[in-house]
């Protein structure tokens, strides 16, 4: 495949291995209903703090409109990586359009606290 050159504010990007598992991991969590989709939706779980994992899309165009995302991460101690693509990340989250950022929630510890 072609890549662009890689900015380096994408770190840490996800090897061949890692993608695929973290596919499955997307897909299982969907089925779930514990995955939020889209940037917004990524933001306001990391804000709330329901956030336990953050999964980027290396190829959003701009990258501006995630940047922020993993400096909320590193303030909130959320563990985030990129995935290589948009379009494979949206087919992983179950749906057929681009996905630059999604976010799988802790909501069963949040249910153990309560």
């Amino acid at each position: 495949q072609n890549f662009k050159i890689i900015d380096p504010r994408i770190t840490p990007i996800a090897n061949f291995e890692l993608t695929i598992k973290l596919c499955e991991l997307i897909t299982k969590c969907n089925k779930f209903k514990i995955l939020k989709k889209g940037a917004n939706e990524t933001t306001k779980s990391i804000l709330n703090g329901t956030a336990e994992v953050v999964i980027l899309a290396a190829d959003a165009d701009p990258l501006e409109i995630i940047n922020h995302i993993p400096l909320s991460c590193e303030s909130n101690k959320i563990p985030y990586i990129f995935l290589s693509s948009k379009i494979m990340l949206g087919r992983a989250c179950g749906i057929f359009r681009p996905v630059i950022s999604c976010v799988i929630l802790n909501s069963t510890i949040n249910h153990i606290k309560k």
